[in-house]
């Protein structure tokens, strides 16, 4: 079986919540974590050789969280054991300073948006304080994902009632600019 690359946080973040809403204005915080600023979206898999869809799912989602802002709700990640947490901009932009993080256990705590990449990245960073060691997801290396591999996500699309959906696809290109959606995903 091929190696399998799957846009963990591309799929999650950018495709199920944030590629059907558009175009956003994305700010720079007063803090930002100097990673953030380099994130693109060329580096958004990860290598997961030989393994199904059901394996991937089990494997990825207790590092997937929804965010709830009071108005908006999406999915995000887990990157750091510490609680720093990706999501999309478009999420918590208007949010308040503090955000509710939901994880896949049904757990909740507060998290505290820390920072929106440049360059109108739809990507932001919360940080969530929590006194154990919190599950993760790895990215992968730049230029390590190929148009055609199938690609997976798990999040909340939409509301809550979605919550830890897995849908799967495939790349059909990198290094977009927009993301173009005529239809509901």
């Amino acid at each position: 079986m091929q190696d399998i690359k799957i846009f963990k946080l591309g799929a999650l973040v950018l495709l199920t919540t944030g590629a059907l809403l558009g175009d956003y204005r994305v700010e720079k915080s007063t803090f930002l974590p100097s990673m953030l600023e380099n994130v693109s979206q060329s580096v958004l898999a990860q290598n997961s050789p030989s393994k199904d869809a059901s394996q991937i799912f089990e494997e990825v989602n207790p590092a997937v969280v929804t965010i709830k802002t009071g108005s908006a709700i999406g999915s995000g990640f887990i990157y750091s054991e510490d609680g720093l947490i990706f999501t999309n901009a478009h999420v918590v932009e208007d949010a308040p300073k503090v955000v509710t993080v939901v994880f896949a256990d049904g757990s909740q705590a507060s998290a505290d948006v820390v920072g929106f990449a440049k360059g109108g990245l739809d990507l932001a960073a919360l940080q969530v304080y929590q006194s154990k060691k919190l599950p993760t997801v790895t990215l992968a290396q730049p230029n390590s994902v190929r148009v055609g591999e199938p690609v997976f996500a798990i999040g909340t699309p939409l509301d809550s009632q979605f919550q830890n959906s897995f849908t799967q696809g495939n790349v059909t290109k990198i290094d977009r600019d927009k993301f173009d959606h005529i239809e509901p995903i």
